[in-house]
């Protein structure tokens, strides 16, 4: 059989992390803005004295985030931030192939 009507079809992954922070931490007005100006793809925010994850899908998994963090010598700080990854995966029937009804 020819590669070319070989019943398969393109798969492709998307890595969508899922970053969540500890509420119970309490930073300063400063620790905020470090650990924000740190991320290079700007993950993060601070709205009016809050600290949110505001662009989830920017994140390129550097950790810069997490060394800002511990940099910042505060115990507490170890697991204010955690990033996981879930993958989407999107299966493409049509590969540029011929359809069934060709011979």
């Amino acid at each position: 059989m020819h590669a070319k009507w070989s019943p398969v079809s393109l798969a492709t992954f998307q890595p969508d992390p899922e970053i969540r922070l500890d509420e119970n931490v309490e930073l300063t007005n400063s620790q905020k803005y470090v650990i924000r100006d740190s991320c290079p793809t700007k993950v993060f925010e601070v709205h009016e004295g809050v600290f949110e994850v505001v662009n989830p899908e920017k994140c390129i998994y550097c950790g810069e985030c997490k060394k800002t963090a511990e940099a910042l010598d505060m115990a507490h700080l170890k697991g204010f931030l955690r990033i996981g990854t879930l993958i989407i995966i999107q299966a493409k029937r049509k590969t540029g192939s011929f359809s069934r009804s060709n011979p």
